[in-house]
């Protein structure tokens, strides 16, 4: 159960949207250029040989001051989409809590547990479990996705399809 909950924290791609752009969901992007300067801003497009990025957070239809890369200048890319580690960390304590009540109404009565009741005991579980869970969910909603680039137009060209799942508009 564990796994199906934190399945899109760990595989975004998967889930980033539809053709037509991904319509309110925001991914942060760190450009690493091939002399080691970080620029960042929201990934807005992605093609062949270019990719664009607004540094601020922008109107769904529309940022007014773009910044361009060649592929020859960008060294790395790392995504993530915006508040991720906020929404791991609620599918963690979700899922602590759930294992934690679980383990708790399991345990027997003939226990050191055995002053408490069987809800009693679940309920303590699941406050137990929550708070590594939450971390846990904080840890893996957190990690960023690395792309390679090198400053080779033809690396970016074949990683052209994975980052446009993150790019804001998409192409054929």
């Amino acid at each position: 159960m564990l796994v199906l909950l934190i399945m899109p924290a760990m595989q975004p791609e998967a889930y980033a949207g539809d053709r037509e752009g991904n319509k309110g969901k925001r991914y942060w992007a760190w450009i690493v250029d091939m002399e080691g300067a970080t620029r960042q801003g929201y990934l807005h497009e992605v093609s062949d040989t270019m990719l664009w990025l607004c540094p601020i957070f922008y109107n769904v239809d529309n940022c007014d001051s773009l910044k361009a890369f060649g592929a020859s200048r960008i060294r790395t890319i790392k995504i993530r989409r915006r508040g991720a580690g906020g929404r791991g960390f609620g599918y963690g304590v979700l899922t602590g809590a759930t294992f934690g009540a679980l383990i708790g109404a399991g345990r027997s009565s003939e226990s050191d547990w055995n002053v408490f009741s069987g809800s009693e005991r679940a309920l303590i579980g699941a406050l137990v479990y929550a708070i590594p869970g939450g971390l846990f969910g904080v840890l893996i909603g957190s990690l960023k996705r690395k792309f390679n680039i090198d400053g080779g137009p033809e690396v970016l060209r074949m990683r052209r399809a994975g980052l446009q799942n993150f790019a804001r508009i998409k192409h054929e």
